[in-house]
């Protein structure tokens, strides 16, 4: 059994990362209506351009691109406090139970490796996926290597449908984090619905049970 864990609104509350990425911006006469609106307009499908939006920001303030560089590093060098409560115990848990796990983000590189090395992350995705691709593409090519007994958690409806229908072989868990932004989106295809990792754990438990049977 292989777990692939999404990591941004599954693991991680990325509304309240915004937050603070905001508050720390707002000193140099950035507005939440002017992030929100440059941030849409800087996301190609799931990817967030972080980069290039930030170029963009700084450019329109007249302030070196650095200084907002540094103020978003202060943020995600403390990462870990935005992690959920319970992500910890989840990935402490399946290392107890020998399940391998690993992670699948499709985001830019650079942002996305400060966040989990912000959460103290490293040690558990030694080898995680942060991609630009579509996990649809990436979850093919981990199928190609002859991997078998694939549970993924996912937060994205129309995302998470996709990959249902592409590899049903696949379970498929769609994770709705209460207060969060997607928390109401609702695949149709999925193979379950939970709101916490603890949901998810009693999921794989049986799983796990059934397989011993």
């Amino acid at each position: 059994m292989k777990v692939i864990l999404d990591f941004d609104h599954v693991q991680f509350d990325t509304v309240a990362f915004k937050d603070a990425l905001l508050n720390a911006l707002e000193p140099f006469g950035l507005s939440r209506e002017e992030w929100e609106q440059t941030y849409q307009a800087h996301k190609k499908g799931y990817v967030y351009l972080h980069k290039d939006h930030l170029s963009r920001l700084a450019e329109a303030h007249g302030v070196p691109r650095e200084q907002l560089q540094t103020a978003v590093d202060r943020v995600t060098s403390s990462a870990g406090q935005f992690l959920y409560p319970d992500a910890l115990p989840f990935l402490d848990w399946l290392r107890t139970q020998g399940i391998a796990v690993t992670l699948l983000s499709v985001c830019e590189d650079e942002l996305q490796r400060a966040k989990i090395r912000g959460c103290r992350l490293e040690e558990y995705f030694p080898n995680g996926v942060i991609t630009t691709k579509s996990k649809e593409a990436i979850l093919h090519e981990v199928l190609q290597k002859g991997e078998r007994d694939i549970i993924l958690i996912n937060d994205r409806a129309e995302e998470s449908d996709a990959i249902k229908r592409t590899h049903p072989q696949i379970m498929v868990i769609q994770n709705h984090r209460r207060g969060d932004e997607y928390e109401h989106e609702r695949s149709v295809f999925v193979d379950h619905h939970t709101q916490t990792l603890e949901d998810v754990q009693k999921i794989i438990e049986q799983e796990v049970a059934r397989a011993r049977v």
